[in-house]
């Protein structure tokens, strides 16, 4: 399946391999690819062929940030809210992760940075072990 990017006038300005295009925000637009089934996870019956992944292209169709996410929405003052693994997240325009929440010891909920060090609460900041 394909998918295409037209412009103000009706032009095509491309196909895409993704299975939607949403519309731009911020001269960002959130794609959804379907990636294979990682071997022995379960899939959802109405995902034989694959995973959704959601990425963004920028308005000439660039991919610009690739497909990794499990939920993406669109940019808003230069940041855009994403699901990963799981995850809640903020990312920049370039993709990388600004904050996401986490859970730490599996059960302290936890916003982590993006070099992954807890920021929130301040008391779990600098933790590296969990405590019995």
């Amino acid at each position: 399946m394909q998918v295409g990017l037209v412009d103000t006038n009706g032009h095509v300005l491309g196909l895409y391999p993704y299975q939607s295009i949403e519309p731009m925000s911020e001269g960002r637009a959130v794609v959804a690819a379907l990636q294979p089934a990682t071997k022995g996870k379960r899939k959802a019956a109405d995902e034989d062929d694959g995973v959704k992944r959601y990425g963004y292209i920028d308005a000439h169709g660039k991919t610009v940030i690739a497909p990794a996410f499990d939920s993406a929405g669109a940019f808003q003052e230069g940041d855009a809210v994403v699901v990963q693994h799981g995850n809640l997240g903020l990312i920049d325009a370039q993709g990388r992760v600004l904050a996401r929440g986490a859970w730490m010891c599996g059960s302290l909920p936890v916003i982590v940075d993006g070099a992954r060090h807890v920021v929130w609460p301040r008391e779990a900041a600098g933790r590296t072990r969990c405590r019995n």
